[in-house]
């Protein structure tokens, strides 16, 4: 009998970070891409492999091997492939951040209203759904939970099988340092150097021009595949900001009032600052 493939799970909650972490280990393991066209061939997204959320997903991994997936699921026992895991690196951000950049990604996927007060009122309504739900109510429909789910079922439950849990906002701050704990975990083998490289690559500003690129020339790819041609005819793009504290900017102090009285326990519990 053949041994059954493994999984290590590349996961997050949604805009924290999974797609640039991604690109990285892409750079790392391939060298420096000019195109996201291998992203999903190297470190498949299994909500990509599961059309509308569909039971079972496609799965196709040769017996024996040990693949990155990505994946914005709650680690719980009706997770998909459960059975199929050998670790996890889970990456977990702000979730006030969180909330701003998802902004920026719904109007990405579905355009923003043309009338500018049109658009206010879908932005209101949009945190403050967050705010209520703890989520996007679609998001707890796709089984990736509530932020404050989401985290602890990675960062707090216990687990028969490692995993490695890291801070976006470490990442920005020190990408080598945070890539090199990566490569640590998975047992990766390589030098200072092309970590370097790899950092380099995946740079915001690197990224961007390359979504840039594809969006303009349709290339096939992440960036084509994220965004609708009215959303990007009105500016927005997936790489938004990038860096922490957006949400000071986007996000009104009401706003970020509401979400830490929301998130506060669980951003306490991760080191992440409840008063402002």
């Amino acid at each position: 009998m053949s041994a059954q493939p493994k999984i290590v799970w590349l996961a997050s909650y949604p805009k924290s970070g999974n797609t640039w972490v991604r690109f990285m280990l892409l750079n790392l393991l391939m060298g420096k891409q000019t195109s996201t066209e291998n992203l999903d061939k190297v470190i498949p997204d299994i909500h990509v492999l599961m059309p509308h959320y569909a039971y079972p997903p496609r799965l196709n991994i040769p017996p024996g091997a040990t693949v990155l997936m990505k994946s914005h699921f709650m680690l719980w026992p009706e997770m998909p492939f459960i059975n199929l895991t050998a670790g996890f690196i889970y990456i977990v951000r702000n979730p006030l951040d969180i909330v701003a950049s998802a902004v920026n990604y719904e109007f990405l996927k579905k355009a923003a209203p043309a009338d500018a007060g049109d658009r206010q009122k879908a932005r209101d309504q949009y945190v403050q759904d967050f705010i209520a739900h703890g989520a996007v109510p679609g998001w707890i429909e796709a089984r990736w939970g509530t932020w404050d789910d989401n985290v602890r079922s990675y960062a707090f439950d216990k687990h028969p099988f490692p995993g490695l849990v890291l801070k976006y906002e470490d990442l920005v701050r020190e990408p080598l340092a945070q890539l090199t704990r990566i490569v640590d975990f998975l047992g990766y083998r390589t030098d200072a150097q092309t970590l370097q490289n790899a950092v380099d690559a995946s740079s915001f500003d690197n990224m961007r021009r390359i979504e840039d690129q594809e969006v303009k020339e349709s290339k096939p790819g992440f960036f084509s595949r994220e965004s609708s041609t009215e959303g990007l005819d009105a500016g927005f793009r997936f790489m938004s900001r990038g860096k922490p504290g957006g949400s000071k900017i986007t996000l009104t102090d009401s706003e970020r009032a509401q979400l830490l009285d929301r998130f506060g326990p669980t951003m306490e519990r991760l080191g992440y600052p409840v008063h402002e």
